[in-house]
This record gives C-alpha cells, sequence and structure tokens, in this order.
C-alpha cells in the first residue's frame, strides 16, 4: 500500500483522519473494469499506470502536470481523465 499525496508531498486524508491508501492492484483493477474507459484504451491506461504508478500517487491532486507521450495523446485524447478516473475511487 501507498499513501496518496498532494505534489508537495503532503498525504491526504479521510474526513476522518485516516491516511488514503492504494496499492496498484486495485488502480489495475478498475481499469479493468470501467466501462468508462474505451476497450482499445485500458492496456495502454494500465501500462501507463504500472510504468508511472508512484509518480501518479506522489502527485495525485496534480495529474495534469504528469508527463505523457504525445503518441499516448495523439491515440487517446483523453488520456488524463482515464488516469483520474482510475484513481477517483481512492479519493
Amino acid at each position: 500500500m501507498s499513501y496518496l499525496t498532494t505534489n508537495d508531498g503532503q498525504r491526504l486524508m479521510t474526513s476522518d483522519g485516516s491516511y488514503l491508501k492504494v496499492n496498484l492492484e486495485d488502480v489495475l483493477d478498475v481499469v479493468k473494469g470501467a466501462e468508462q474507459i474505451p476497450k482499445d484504451a485500458k492496456d495502454a491506461v494500465k501500462d501507463f499506470i504500472e510504468t508511472n504508478f508512484y509518480e501518479l500517487i506522489d502527485n495525485i491532486k496534480g495529474l495534469t502536470d504528469v508527463e505523457i507521450p504525445n503518441f499516448i495523446l495523439e491515440k487517446f485524447p483523453e488520456f488524463i481523465e482515464y488516469i483520474e478516473f482510475a484513481f477517483s475511487s481512492f479519493l
């Protein structure tokens, strides 16, 4: 399990004061089952999350700051929305 943090490294907390945590497998399960993510984009989303998991959780409140290769954005213009959706259930 890893803690979700803001861009400046602050751990995110729930309303009851516990820290938000997530693990890679849970995020990938969300992607796998998400009807909102087109089938042809799921592999790219899963690969990107697997490769960049720690950078993503360290920037969970600033995902638009995460560098996404142009070839992915050209093929899937909504790619950042798919990434945000994958993590949304953990926030």
